[in-house]
């Protein structure tokens, strides 16, 4: 993973650039092994593996600041996520093979989540603390994110000042290695990767077509098997059927040829067979002849007999018309010969005439003629339609099932980013309410807090007021999950020797109700004052939404008696016995010699 330069910046208690990782800062895995929740993986693939080919992720947390303002540690997220190279894929023969993205044009992108846990004491109460922190990476490769790693309480406040954490060299480093801060887990959650989807498609695509290339090379073996029987028992006709239909799947020239023999078988057979008929019908025609010559002179004999009435003459009519017809038959059969000579002449000069114009376009366009003349080119339209047909039909099929699947995508898309900018909007109102309220604390003198009152507080007054409170709201991710504990206005006392109640045991008190680490307001010498400072805390946190609670505190020696009275008090606010005033004698006797007293005042006895 590339090493990043880590950008020096400057702020109020800046801080120093620490090049060290955070200790246990950085993890790696396979982003086979992270779930995804797209709608692609989910949706899952016929023709791409690609579970095992994902490459990997790199994580490493590089610290850069201590923002002490913020109550934050600002640290670089270096992320690198592999780009897949190679995807696992099927072939033709359903074995596996690697693909190469690019030789499909097939861009991924996508993005992942990391879920960073950790942990750090403090040193001073021992207290141990933990911390988890969401990451969203937009973009595979290699990519920055500045941002907080954690952000502490008030009592790691407070703990950094009495450690003098900020007066360090290096105070970045100083804090890390006193409050021992560890990343104890590095991991990432979910991932969302796009582009797998098109190329299950587009490989699918490519072994649909070696599929349907091999199941047409064997349906044309086939086809041709069968086409050599056929023509093996010379029907012609069936065998050039079937290597016309192989023709169609394999496209191979030898195919082609199979198919010219048959049309050339086909013409020869119907040649012979066409001689055949007409030498049948030749000699048919010659029999009808012969037959018709004695159907006439048994006419003609009949007719003779019926003319009994005029024997001589109809003798003498009779033998002129039958040699007449003797005569004449022998010259009509031989104009009958020499008329079907002739159509058969004419028949076969325009055979000729068709066979020398098929031998001259055979010539110049041999391919053209075989595919014409064999049927070839009807069966190709006729299968062009189909397949154009079932292309359309299955384009509009997919182009559906692609709108369908693309809205899906897409959906999943917005969903996805609707989720992500929620959330990113989360995070930024999150920031801000923080940014608000550490603010409003700076303001209020939170980091500076306020002690009680003892012996060396200079005040007039003989009641002061004040109220504690305690936040957590920089140790949580949600500003719902953080509190505000606040107590009422109480008051604490002076007693008329001019001493305070022990801090100790106001404190004990307070613990008792409220978070020990927390902060005291004041101290106000007038009620009203210190009520308004609490109101704004209240009114403050209310308004950014962080939940309230409310304590009552009695306070401290509230019934404060004025030091004017003339009644004295002892420390523990008991009236003190007046003593006699001495004689003047016994004053004279006594000034001599200092008298002694007691820690209540009264003389003390000699004894």
């Amino acid at each position: 993973m590339r090493t990043l330069t880590i950008v020096l910046l400057f702020i109020l208690n800046s801080i120093t650039v620490n090049s060290q990782i955070v200790n246990g800062g950085s993890g790696q895995g396979l982003v086979s092994l992270v779930p995804d929740n797209g709608f692609e993986f989910k949706s899952g693939f016929k023709n791409i593996n690609p579970e095992a080919n994902l490459g990997f992720w790199r994580l490493r947390i590089l610290p850069e600041r201590l923002s002490t303002g913020l109550q934050e540690v600002k640290v670089a997220f270096e992320f690198s996520i592999d780009k897949p190279i190679k995807i696992r894929g099927y072939n033709s023969s359903g074995g596996e093979i690697l693909y190469n993205p690019s030789d499909f044009q097939v861009v991924f992108s996508g993005s992942m989540d990391f879920i960073i846990e950790g942990q750090y004491t403090d040193p001073i109460t021992g207290k141990q603390y933990t911390f988890k922190n969401k990451k969203y990476v937009s973009q595979l490769g290699n990519s920055t994110i500045n941002g907080g790693l954690f952000t502490y309480g008030p009592e790691i406040v407070t703990a950094i000042g009495k450690l003098k954490i900020t007066q360090e060299a290096d105070p970045l480093a100083a804090f890390l290695s006193k409050f021992k801060v560890q990343v104890t887990s590095v991991q990432a959650v979910s991932r969302n990767f796009r582009g797998f989807k098109e190329l299950d498609n587009k490989i699918g695509k490519l072994l649909e077509t070696g599929k349907r290339e091999a199941e047409n090379k064997a349906q044309a073996d086939s086809y041709l098997r069968q086409g050599h029987v056929q023509y093996g028992i010379a029907d012609y006709k069936g065998a050039k059927e079937l290597y016309q239909k192989a023709y169609a799947l394999n496209k191979d020239p030898k195919t082609l040829a199979l198919i010219e023999d048959a049309d050339k078988a086909i013409l020869n057979k119907a040649e012979q067979e066409r001689l055949q008929k007409e030498t049948a019908e030749k000699q048919t025609t010659q029999n009808n002849v012969s037959q018709t010559s004695p159907k006439a002179s048994v006419t003609q004999t009949t007719t003779k007999s019926n003319n009994t009435a005029s024997t001589s003459s109809s003798n003498k009519n009779t033998a002129s018309k039958n040699t007449s017809s003797s005569n004449n038959t022998p010259n009509s059969n031989r104009k009958q010969e020499s008329t079907k000579t002739y159509e058969q002449m004419l028949y076969e000069r325009e055979v000729y005439q068709r066979q020398q114009k098929e031998k001259l376009q055979q010539a110049t366009n041999p391919g053209g003629y075989y595919m014409e003349k064999s049927g070839v080119n009807a069966y190709f339209d006729a299968q062009n339609e189909r397949v154009k047909k079932e292309y359309a039909e299955k384009e509009a099929r997919e182009e559906r099932e692609w709108q369908a699947r693309k809205r899906r995508e897409e959906a999943e898309e917005r969903r996805l980013q609707k989720e992500n900018e929620e959330r990113r909007r989360k995070e930024e109102v999150f920031n801000n309410k923080m940014k608000s309220l550490n603010l409003f604390l700076k303001e209020h003198g939170h980091y500076s807090g306020a002690s009680l009152p003892n012996s060396s507080t200079n005040v007039t007054s003989d009641k002061l007021y004040y109220f504690a409170y305690y936040t957590d709201h920089g140790s949580h991710t949600r500003i719902e999950d953080a509190k505000l504990q606040i107590t009422n206005v109480f008051v604490i006392g002076r007693y008329p020797d001019g001493s305070w109640p022990l801090q100790n045991a106001i404190k004990s008190e307070l613990n008792s109700l409220i978070n020990p680490y927390c902060v005291y307001r004041g101290y106000y010498t007038s009620e009203q004052e210190a009520i308004t400072e609490r109101n704004a805390f209240v009114t403050k946190f209310k308004t950014e939404g962080v939940p309230i609670s409310e304590k009552y505190y009695a306070g401290k020696n509230t019934d404060v008696t004025s030091q004017n009275t003339d009644t004295k008090v002892d420390y523990w606010g008991n009236p003190v016995k007046k003593t006699t005033s001495p004689t003047p004698a016994k004053k004279q006797s006594t000034s001599a010699k200092k008298q002694k007293l007691d820690y209540w005042g009264n003389p003390v006895k000699n004894k």
